[in-house]
């Protein structure tokens, strides 16, 4: 038995994802818990998680809008979202206070939904420790 999920199928796939209904939002949140093993497996769910909360930390909302066209290559779709509206792509986090707490990555997550999207570690955790302390992320999501 054959199994395919065509291109046109992950268009479809990545849009109905990214691209949620009118006037709809998705939250990207930057989390400070170093997440456990399980908690980045296929049964992760937003509450694995501890978001930020210092420093005058404010998670960032993203507009269906904002979101691209899934790019479709060999195998596999991917979608980006372009940013909120800054001089320089992503979506920058700034913090008017010291924070005094380490950023592990970012998840994103269907609030009204309870859904948690994706959610990916930093290569290395950031220690915010200083007012005025910043993290631009700039969403990039594959399926393969």
């Amino acid at each position: 038995m054959t199994y395919i999920i065509p291109n046109q199928g992950d268009s479809y796939i990545m849009s109905a994802a990214f691209q949620v209904g009118s006037g709809t939002f998705l939250s990207l949140n930057l989390f400070k818990s170093s997440p456990a093993t399980a908690a980045m497996t296929a049964t992760a769910v937003s509450a694995d998680y501890t978001v930020l909360t210092g420093g005058g930390y404010v998670e960032k909302l993203i507009h269906r809008s904002a979101w691209s066209v899934p790019y479709l290559s060999a195998g596999s779709a991917e979608v980006s979202a372009s940013g909120d509206g800054g001089s320089s792509p992503g979506f920058k986090f700034s913090f008017s206070a010291a924070p005094n707490e380490s950023a592990y990555g970012y998840m994103i997550s269907h609030t009204a939904a309870n859904k948690l999207i994706v959610a990916e570690t930093f290569a290395s955790n950031y220690y915010l420790q200083n007012a005025g302390d910043t993290i631009t992320i700039l969403p990039k999501i594959r399926a393969t």
